[in-house]
C-alpha cells in the first residue's frame, strides 16, 4: 500500500528543502524549465533564502512542496496573474498560473 501525497506551502526557513527539489527537478527534466542546472547550481545560499522568504510572503506567489510521508517529493509553484482588489484593500484570487511543477519519478 502506497501513502497518499501531501500537498503544503513552503514556510521560509525550507529554502534548503526548495533548493534541493528544484537542483533535483532541473536534473530529471531540464527541458522543462525556463533555467538550467548550471545558473541555478551556481546560486549562494543567501540567494535561495531570500528567493523563497520574498515569495512566501508575497500574495501574489503560492510555492508548494509534495511530501510522502513527511518526505519531500516534488515541488510546484504559482502565480496570482489577475488579482482583484477588493474595496477594503486586499486582494483576492483571480487567476493562477502554474511557473513549475515537478515530482519525481518513483515514491517508494
Amino acid at each position: 500500500m502506497t501513502d497518499a501525497p501531501t500537498i503544503r506551502a513552503f514556510s521560509a526557513n525550507e529554502w534548503r528543502v526548495y533548493r534541493d527539489l528544484r537542483l533535483r527537478a532541473l536534473a530529471d527534466s531540464p527541458d522543462a524549465f525556463g533555467s538550467t542546472l548550471a545558473a541555478e547550481t551556481g546560486r549562494l545560499d543567501a540567494e535561495w533564502a531570500r528567493h523563497l522568504a520574498s515569495s512566501v510572503d508575497s500574495p501574489l506567489n503560492l510555492p508548494l512542496v509534495a511530501e510522502v510521508r513527511g518526505e519531500p517529493i516534488g515541488l510546484a509553484w504559482a502565480e496570482l496573474i489577475r488579482p482583484i482588489l477588493t474595496w477594503r484593500l486586499s486582494i483576492r484570487c483571480g487567476s493562477l498560473r502554474a511557473i513549475a511543477v515537478w515530482v519525481q519519478g518513483k515514491c517508494s
